[in-house]
């Protein structure tokens, strides 16, 4: 059996901990997918405005929600990070 991190901690630590976060859920073809999304307590980062956006239950998360705040891989979710860290508004905290 192979075991895979399904969370990594990025920085921070306790209450302010950003995560990066495997987020299974079910394809349009039914299939289930496992984007990611780089977590800071209730919220998830938006990929083009680097805001931090509420995630809402699972039921009323929409295509375009998904599509704005999840990755394809963790290693492009870990790029977008390093990239990005510098200019990520932190208007949630």
């Amino acid at each position: 059996m192979k075991l895979e991190a399904i969370r990594y901690l990025v920085e921070g630590d306790g209450f302010d901990e950003i995560t990066i976060q495997q987020r299974p859920g079910i394809g349009r073809d039914g299939e289930p997918v496992y984007p990611w999304s780089i977590n800071l307590r209730v919220y998830v980062l938006d990929k083009a405005t680097l805001e931090w956006e509420f995630e809402p239950m699972p039921s009323c998360r929409t295509v375009e929600y998904l599509a704005r705040t999840r990755f394809a891989s963790v290693e492009e979710a870990v790029e977008c990070w390093k990239r990005h860290m510098g200019s990520v508004h932190y208007a949630a905290r």
